[in-house]
Parts: structure tokens; sequence; C-alpha cells
């Protein structure tokens, strides 16, 4: 009776900590399609202006999605004060 009370724990765990991932990933999975699915709020890239952006290279700033021409230029916007950001992404819609 014991090792049957054992498995029938073990089981349960199991079934939990299979449920908690699922609902884990679910969550996950449910903010990266929002943000992949928004539009741009800029054509071109803040940093290097003259170049139009790459739409799957951006970050989120304000709660808007600014992409950018490559990933080195996430960087370089990464080190800019919220005015200066401000000011680069109003010359790049």
């Amino acid at each position: 009776m014991r090792n049957i009370q054992k498995s029938l724990s073990a089981a349960l765990l199991l079934a939990g900590l299979a449920g908690l991932s699922t609902l884990m990933s679910a969550c996950a999975s449910d903010q990266a399609p929002k943000e992949a699915n928004m539009a741009a709020v800029n054509s071109h890239c803040p940093i290097q202006a003259d170049d139009p952006v790459n739409p799957s290279v951006y970050t989120m700033w304000h709660g808007k999605k600014v992409a950018f021409c490559c990933p080195g230029c996430i960087d370089e916007w990464d080190h800019k004060t919220d005015d200066q950001k401000a000011a680069l992404l109003e010359k790049a819609k």
C-alpha cells in the first residue's frame, strides 16, 4: 500500500509540474506574438536615419514598438536618454 501511495504522489506531482510548465509557456508565448504583430511606429532607423527598418529587429519603448536596421543600433539606442530617443524617433517616422 505504501508503494502505491508513493507512486500516486509522484504521478500527481509530475502532472502538476507539467501543467505549471504548460501554463508558464502559454503566458510567455502570449507576450511575444503581441509585440511581433504590432506595427513599428517608425519606417526608418532612428540611429541610421537613411536606412529602412528591419521589422524583426526592434525593442519596446514606452509601449511602442521601435524598429531598427540592425541589432547594433538597438545597443546605441539603449544608451540614449528618453529625450534623445523621442527626438530620434520623431525624425525616423
